[in-house]
């Protein structure tokens, strides 16, 4: 099915935001290493219920309470009763106490499967569904976060895929959802296969561009109680609010 002209225009505005707000260029993706590879699935796996803010911490802190420097050591030699108990001590790093038991685990899944190396996930280039499947393998990793590990591998730090962003799809998220039913995209309640069927249509070399409605939805509060159509924190408006959003305010 051909993209509207008013399509055509919301995927150009989201094409702008997700490249200037979301990615790197090429030639300012920093490779990740067997430590920020490890440290960076110990932060998608923890960001259940909690501000990525506080997820992308939470393994500097429990490093500084424990003394450790090695991701995969502190989660594999300590035991998950010590991990939780260093994890909720005043300030606690999260809000459920199973989170500890899931890093572990995490860890001595790539210990023992991985030869201690997140990035041998995708040594033998996959396509990013592929990948998809591996880190969904881990306990405690849904899609949500497993799409935002690929997102920040593939263009934070310049991942290779064996299909380019083709299969890079928007994450699962309260924010895209609300905002693209604003937008008459699709209903609040659809299915994720229905909204990366859209993110397709709308970009089908690089599909993930509409997860640039997280911007919107974070920063102009869009299906909030009061959304700040016409003016965020910086006081400009929503760059969607002339004639593509037929719920604004």
């Amino acid at each position: 099915m051909l993209m509207t002209a008013r399509e055509q225009e919301i995927s150009r505005i989201c094409g702008d935001i997700f490249w200037s707000c979301m990615a790197r260029p090429e030639n300012e993706r920093v490779p990740l290493t067997r430590e920020s590879a490890n440290a960076l699935l110990i932060s998608c796996l923890v960001n259940r219920q909690i501000a990525w803010e506080q997820a992308v911490v939470l393994v500097d802190e429990m490093k500084q309470r424990t003394g450790y420097h090695d991701t995969l050591r502190m989660f594999t030699e300590l035991t998950p009763t010590m991990v939780e108990h260093v994890m909720f001590e005043k300030p606690a790093l999260h809000r459920h106490h199973y989170q500890a038991r899931f890093c572990c685990e995490a860890m001595v899944r790539v210990r023992d499967h991985l030869d201690g190396d997140t990035r041998n996930l995708w040594r033998d280039s996959p396509t990013g569904g592929q990948l998809l499947d591996r880190l969904l393998d881990f306990k405690g990793l849904g899609f949500k976060t497993s799409a935002l590990f690929l997102r920040l591998a593939v263009f934070q730090n310049n991942i290779q895929l064996h299909d380019g962003y083709m299969s890079c799809v928007p994450s699962d998220d309260r924010h895209v959802r609300r905002v693209g039913a604003r937008l008459g995209l699709w209903d609040e309640d659809t299915t994720v296969k229905n909204i990366h069927e859209v993110a397709r249509r709308l970009n089908l070399v690089c599909p993930v561009e509409l997860d640039a409605l997280f911007i919107i939805g974070t920063d102009w509060k869009c299906g909030g109680a009061n959304p700040l159509c016409h003016g965020n924190g910086e006081g400009e408006p929503c760059p969607l609010l002339r004639f593509f959003c037929p719920s604004a305010r």
